[in-house]
């Protein structure tokens, strides 16, 4: 995965083994993650991205600016939470 850094200043490449959740800053740094391990165990139960269209589409806003707890809720409501 490649993840390109919009600085203005100074644009870089980070090139590596990441995935999605891990947050790549400075190569000599540990990796973060962006999330805590809840929030991601949360988000891949959820599994957003097997959603039907249609349901991503009536919850996009909270796809975009939602909480992991949130998208996780709306799959359980909606009978689409993953066992892990």
């Amino acid at each position: 995965m490649v993840f390109l850094k919009a600085l203005v200043t100074s644009p870089k490449i980070v090139v590596g083994d990441y995935t999605y959740y891990d947050d790549p800053d400075d190569p000599a740094r540990p990796i973060r993650y962006r999330f805590s391990d809840q929030d991601i165990h949360r988000l891949r139960r959820a599994a957003w991205w097997n959603w039907p269209a249609d349901l991503i589409n009536q919850h996009c806003r909270t796809l975009m600016t939602g909480t992991p707890a949130e998208i996780e809720r709306i799959a359980i409501e909606n009978g689409l939470e993953r066992a892990l």
